[in-house]
């Protein structure tokens, strides 16, 4: 897999737990990979010799769009102790890191159906590329993403994806606290509560899950009984 050194351009605190990161490529024109590809960061020291398997990698997933190859965007839940955290909470503006790619099936191949995106917290990440992706290419089916958050002080992304359902009639999104704290006007309980209740809205709808072990467990189990197929559930996990 080809190995690409990159320049830290920006960081951005979202939350408490989750970043932006923002890097350019440095001795490479572009990166290509579809939307909804991951990478990997090299988290340890670069070491003598020629295989690249013997070097500490993290997954994440891009989110910013394919056509700016040259610019890549990340969304972190960085987590104490983490390697690829670390990198992240430590990285400042001019500093290079090597990541290799791209990886990853989660994209959309099957352009013909409705979707169904349901992501929580930095499970968003590949949703936002292929969100913008699909739209800017004129994807003509609904889109619908559910994005399943347990307090305000967690929310991000909340005004790009309320003013991309502006601008493009097939894109839905519905944000859902599962603690609100506030006056929160919007869906409450956990992305599953809201598919128990409105699963027949979404009827030969394909779907596409990103978030924890648990919640795509239950989510994938949920869908199932639902009347999905098996094959018309797609699955990313984020440990």
């Amino acid at each position: 897999m080809e190995v690409h050194k990159v320049e830290v351009v920006s960081k951005k605190q979202l939350t408490s737990k989750i970043y932006e990161l923002n890097v350019r490529l440095v001795n490479s024109s572009n990166l290509e990979f579809k939307a909804g590809q991951c990478v990997g960061f090299h988290v340890l020291p670069e070491t003598d010799g020629p295989d690249l398997q013997t070097k500490e990698k993290r997954l994440y997933s891009l989110t910013s769009l394919p056509e700016h190859g040259n610019e890549l965007s990340f969304c972190v839940d960085v987590t104490p102790m983490g390697p690829g955290s670390q990198l992240v909470l430590d990285a400042k503006v001019g500093t290079q890191f090597n990541l290799e790619g791209p990886y990853g099936g989660f994209i959309v191949s099957d352009k013909t159906r409705d979707l169904l995106f349901l992501a929580t917290g930095a499970g968003i990440a590949p949703f936002r590329s292929m969100i913008k992706d699909l739209l800017k290419s004129g994807f003509d089916k609904k889109i619908t993403l559910l994005f399943g958050l347990r307090n305000e002080d967690d929310i991000f992304y909340h005004d790009e994806f309320s003013k991309l359902s502006e601008e493009y009639s097939n894109f839905t999104f519905i944000p859902m606290l599962s603690q609100p704290k506030g006056d929160w006007k919007g869906e409450t309980g956990r992305i599953t509560k809201y598919i128990e209740e409105n699963s027949s809205k979404f009827t030969g709808y394909l779907a596409y899950i990103c978030g924890s072990p648990e919640m795509i467990k239950d989510t994938r189990s949920l869908l199932i009984s639902k009347g999905w197929g098996v094959r018309d559930i797609k699955i990313e996990i984020f440990h």
